[in-house]
């Protein structure tokens, strides 16, 4: 698998928190995503999920997703494990002289990824599907979800920094001790990673305001070989993700669509159908899109428990 660099400058590292030293409010958890296609809940923190994760989704995912730091954010996933030892992880780094976050590629031998499923799977299996700390803090959402003997698992723990996992503290043992190991198993050095897939989000005209629909757009009909919008585009502006994957033979085609969206100087309208919408098109790294629907299946089950 081949992946591409992001560096992000993370602009604080959470020593200031805890018992209400300077901080207004207590965390409080995001509201459930929209659930993704097929997610349910089940037994012993089990999860299922459609097939949106594709053919090829990680074996173990850790995420930490944390308030926004003076508008930016960390990478994530914080971990992503591939049955045949691929391994995406974050790192810290120096990039012009600052401190930065970027998430990077390695590998590590398969039988370790054996151990880390079983060790991660019986973690999660006994630890709360949700738990929230209590404690008065900018510390954000940390889940772990794990693949093993056909059931996919998962658990989360709120209002958690990095370092709580690390020392003895309020998250679950079983939970903190799981972190512990995923953080443990990352190599020493990591690579560049490529983003060479592609997606297509549907918007429709509505997302542009009011003021800006009626402004001069440039028409251009949607390529039938391209995934197709939905046969209402309109719900796709409220929490309703329409998003298509764009298969490899296609990219030229999409590139070119790409440019010709950042070439314009209007709004860009594309018609299909007898429908006008917009679209977005986003690179991926291999596997990124399982991971996001593994995060937010994972993420709305705890958060409607």
């Amino acid at each position: 698998m081949r992946f591409a660099i992001v560096s992000v400058l993370v602009a604080c590292t959470g020593a200031a928190k805890r018992e209400g030293k300077g901080l207004p409010y207590r965390y409080v958890p995001p509201a459930p995503p929209e659930l993704p296609d097929g997610c349910t809940g089940g037994p012993n923190n089990q999860l299922t999920i459609g097939p949106e994760l594709g053919s090829d989704p990680p074996v173990i995912v850790l995420d930490d997703d944390f308030l926004p730091c003076a508008g930016q954010d960390p990478p994530r996933p914080r971990v992503a494990i591939w049955r045949d030892g691929t391994i995406v992880f974050a790192r810290a780094g120096v990039l012009a002289g600052e401190r930065i976050q970027e998430l990077v590629q390695g590998t590590i031998p398969p039988i370790e990824v054996n151990k880390l499923i079983e060790d991660v799977a019986d973690a999660v299996e006994h630890s709360p599907r949700r738990f929230d700390t209590g404690e008065y803090s900018l510390g954000g959402q940390t889940s772990l979800v794990v693949w093993n003997h056909g059931h996919w698992r998962a658990a989360i723990v709120d209002g958690a920094f990095p370092d709580d996992f690390i020392r003895a503290g309020t998250p679950p043992t079983p939970f903190a001790q799981a972190y512990k190991e995923l953080l443990d198993a990352r190599p020493a050095d990591g690579s560049a990673i490529t983003r060479d897939e592609l997606s297509v989000t549907f918007f429709p005209l509505r997302v542009l305001g009011g003021e800006a629909v009626a402004h001069k757009r440039l028409e251009i009909a949607w390529p039938g070989e391209l995934p197709q919008p939905p046969a209402d585009v309109d719900p796709c502006a409220d929490d309703v993700e329409c998003v298509r994957d764009i298969a490899p033979a296609h990219r030229g085609l999409a590139d070119q669509l790409r440019q010709e969206i950042h070439r314009s100087s209007f709004d860009v309208e594309f018609t299909a159908h007898g429908q006008h919408f917009l679209s977005r098109f986003d690179s991926h790294y291999h596997g990124e899109r399982g991971i996001q629907q593994l995060e937010r299946c994972a993420a709305h089950l705890g958060a409607s428990r």
